[in-house]
């Protein structure tokens, strides 16, 4: 049995409707994933009914904000552009390191939070909020 390795696994983006490469969030110091779903009891004379809702899907991104990121990297700018945009994006959470250690979770997703954080001293760094609408895939 392997143990996953949050170093290896990132969040990778593009454009939705576009069959252009995912882009690698730059320079994440931090991600994490929530999800969660609504469950409703309905009591009847007869029994208790339960029923969950279309799960609902956040990943969390902290990062350093990179002026020159690579051909593969998706900037800080196009995150930006995203969210005051309004746009649809693909995104991928994923650690495709070895089988038994693999870790996937994709979806269409709107970015729904960005901030930039700029000390006197220090680097840049942001945090975004990605929620996946819709269907989410966990099979890679």
């Amino acid at each position: 049995m392997g143990q996953l390795q949050g170093k290896d696994i990132n969040i990778y983006v593009r454009e939705s409707g576009t069959t252009g490469t995912f882009l690698k969030l730059v320079c994440e110091t931090s991600s994490g994933i929530d999800i969660a779903t609504n469950t409703t009891t309905t009591v009847t004379k007869c029994a208790s009914y339960t029923s969950t809702s279309e799960p609902t899907v956040t990943l969390n991104v902290d990062g350093v904000v990179e002026s020159s990121p690579t051909g593969s990297e998706i900037s800080f700018e196009q995150l930006l552009s995203y969210i005051v945009n309004g746009t649809l994006v693909d995104v991928k959470y994923e650690s495709p390191t070895s089988s038994g250690t693999d870790f996937y979770v994709a979806g269409t997703a709107y970015l729904t939070a960005l901030s930039l954080t700029a000390p006197a001293e220090g680097l840049a760094s942001f945090t975004g909020t990605i929620t996946i609408t819709g269907t989410v895939d966990i099979t890679a």
